[in-house]
């Protein structure tokens, strides 16, 4: 499902996913344009995190975690928010890992790749979940002060916010992914 011709088109490819992912952050965050979680306003979806799916699906999974650094380090100079770009780095890199469970499946099963979308879709988010539900109730009991089971009460919802933000990102990233092979590649 990756694109690859060359360490040349690698390194700019990661590069300028990169710098579109940073670019982004940097846009929704001092443009006010990320939209608030209407049930938890400290939750707030973004699009960072469709130039590291498209990286993945182009690139490959070194790729994507490349991405997935440099926007991490790229979160922290500007905002000097450890956690909070630590949990990003999280959602982002269990969703990539999802993705690559998902390849290996599909390969394995030789299931037919009109198939991949949803299977690797439903892994990503699903390992997205897990990883950020056992984030959550160490981070906010430990960092935040929030009991454990005032943080276990919350987890639903945090839980319906990375549903629907995976959802966004997987489907955008696929549908850009797809947008992008057409021209790179004809095909």
């Amino acid at each position: 499902m990756e694109f690859k011709k060359g360490k040349t088109i690698w390194i700019s490819g990661t590069a300028l996913m990169a710098a579109l992912a940073v670019v982004l952050d940097y846009t929704l965050k001092f443009s006010g344009l990320k939209i608030q979680f209407p049930w938890m306003p400290m939750l707030k979806f973004d699009f960072t995190e469709i130039p590291i799916i498209m990286a993945f699906l182009l690139y490959g999974f070194l790729s994507a975690i490349v991405v997935s650094i440099i926007v991490f380090v790229g979160m922290l100079m500007r905002s000097s928010d450890l956690i909070g770009a630590t949990m990003k780095l999280i959602s982002e890199t269990s969703t990539i890992l999802g993705l690559i469970i998902a390849l290996q499946f599909t390969k394995r099963l030789n299931i037919k790749q009109n198939y991949y979308a949803f299977i690797s879709g439903f892994c990503a988010i699903v390992s997205r979940l897990i990883a950020t539900s056992i984030s959550n109730l160490y981070v906010l009991p430990t960092f935040y002060k929030i009991p454990f089971d005032i943080a276990l009460g919350m987890l639903p919802l945090i839980s319906v916010f990375n549903i629907l933000q995976g959802f966004i990102n997987l489907f955008l990233g696929y549908i850009l992914f797809i947008s992008s092979k057409k021209r790179l590649i004809g095909g």
